[in-house]
């Protein structure tokens, strides 16, 4: 894919759809359910089969800021900046009115992002870095 079609494809999906495509072509992580009492649970699961994060819970164990949603949630999109470190960091700059994150790509070319929503710059600033030219739909 490239930058433009990346973007096209960020429009196109809901958060929860963005929020997965993070969680899988920049963490890693592939989805999980899990059932359980009340209704279980469905989270994100490293390569070790380990659970790292939930996207939701209907156990009522953990609420909606405790959700792995890093395009909507700081907390959860600083997940995606200490990832970042692996391919050289994410630097970014807040101003009064937008955001920008500047990173690298795997072929170490800058990848530059402006979003009035920082966690949504720091996600999709992310998903070029790793996905263009290479990322498969």
């Amino acid at each position: 894919m490239n930058t433009a079609d990346i973007y096209e494809k960020w429009e196109r999906l809901n958060p929860q759809e963005r929020d997965a495509w993070v969680a899988t072509e920049v963490m890693g992580w592939r989805k999980v359910s899990r059932p359980g009492g009340g209704g279980g649970y469905v989270g994100w699961q490293d390569e070790t089969g380990r659970v790292v994060a939930i996207e939701n819970d209907c156990t009522m164990h953990t609420g909606p800021s405790d959700w792995f949603r890093p395009s909507r949630n700081i907390k959860s999109a600083w997940i995606i900046v200490e990832k970042s470190r692996e391919w050289g960091g994410i630097e970014m700059g807040c101003f009064s009115s937008w955001n920008t994150v500047n990173t690298y790509d795997r072929a170490s070319r800058p990848v530059q992002v402006t979003n009035d929503s920082a966690a949504e710059a720091i996600c999709l600033a992310a998903i070029i870095a790793r996905c263009s030219d290479i990322c498969v739909e």
